[in-house]
């Protein structure tokens, strides 16, 4: 879903407690998606960055070549998630802050970014 589909979908939503109750429900997605990235980075990234090539011929360098590509690949893949996360948690900002006005002074104080 993209993210203006997201914020109108959101924005359809009748109740600021529904909404609610799916940013609690993003937020610990989130939480255990960055656990994950934690993870990966921890067991998989970090022992990449460590090795040594034994087998390879170190003339070739194919190794280091390899090595380089995958924690690049690693790097962009972090930044492309945060940004990602950013922009959702952006739109849920933006949907809660526009549900409160909808509602009223008297609905805003149920609602919560």
């Amino acid at each position: 879903m993209r993210l203006t589909e997201l914020s109108s979908w959101l924005m359809t939503w009748k109740t600021a407690g529904t909404l609610q109750v799916f940013k609690l429900a993003f937020n610990e997605w989130a939480t255990s998606l960055m656990f994950h990235a934690e993870q990966e980075d921890k067991y998989v990234t970090m022992p990449l960055i460590q090795c040594t090539p034994s087998a390879d011929d170190p003339s070739l360098g194919l190794a280091d070549k390899v090595k380089d590509t995958m924690i690049t690949h690693e790097e962009e893949m972090h930044e492309k998630l945060l940004s990602g996360l950013e922009d959702v948690f952006a739109v849920l900002k933006r949907t809660s802050v526009a549900l409160a006005l909808s509602h009223g002074p008297s609905s805003t104080s149920t609602v919560r970014s």
